[in-house]
């Protein structure tokens, strides 16, 4: 799992690796409840046999809507399964077996179901800034600032004799109902340019540009 984190290898293999490693907890679970007598290792087993096989639906067959869960269930039973068992044998407190198999069986159901509350409350903030979004959040209006950028375009070509072009883009960037953005105020009262008659054709008017062009030359 970590070279597959650290490389960003598929996890198809892993997951499938784990279905064989939890039917076989399931053997070893049997093997320490009928032959061994060691029912706090059985139900043990059981506990890891219920963890692989979340790993096989969470790597193998991609269910990514319980990687929470998974996440709270390894994080549980690794207290469970091996802190606290490890310290009680390691102090001599691994004595009254049946007892403890029963604590840990009725520890496991509850646990298995009381987290799943968990694994959904940790998705409802991505559904939320979602529904956010569609709903009111603010959006980014592509027309406007590809009218603007057009507009800016065309103020700074140079005409040759046609009629210029409107430079000011749409109030709004082209939607309607929304007030121009400060720039556009600037280019319609101070950028616009001036047209007057001249020497040309009845209806041909031109632009600042073009006039200063035919000055210099």
């Amino acid at each position: 799992m970590g070279l597959k984190l650290l490389t960003g290898a598929d996890s198809t293999g892993v997951g499938y690796y784990s279905l064989f490693v939890a039917i076989s907890a399931l053997v070893f679970s049997f093997v320490n409840f009928r032959i061994v007598h060691d029912r706090p290792f059985g139900v043990i087993w059981l506990y890891w046999s219920f963890l692989w096989f979340l790993f096989f639906l969470l790597l193998g067959l991609k269910w990514d809507r319980l990687t929470a869960y998974t996440g709270w269930v390894t994080a549980v039973e690794g207290w469970v399964t091996a802190a606290i068992p490890a310290f009680l044998i390691l102090a001599g407190y691994w004595k009254h077996t049946a007892t403890i198999a029963v604590l840990l069986a009725g520890f496991g159901v509850p646990m298995a179901v009381g987290l799943w509350p968990l694994n959904r409350r940790s998705r409802q903030p991505t559904q939320t800034s979602l529904a956010g979004g569609s709903s009111g959040g603010p959006t980014v209006r592509a027309g406007a600032s590809g009218d603007h950028a057009g507009g800016l375009r065309r103020l700074g070509r140079r005409h040759d004799g046609g009629p210029a072009p409107d430079p000011t883009p749409p109030a709004g960037g082209g939607e309607p109902g929304h007030r121009p953005f400060p720039d556009q105020v600037t280019l319609e009262l101070r950028q616009r340019p001036k047209m007057w008659n001249t020497n040309r054709p009845p209806g041909v008017v031109v632009s600042i540009d073009s006039c200063n062009d035919r000055a210099q030359d």
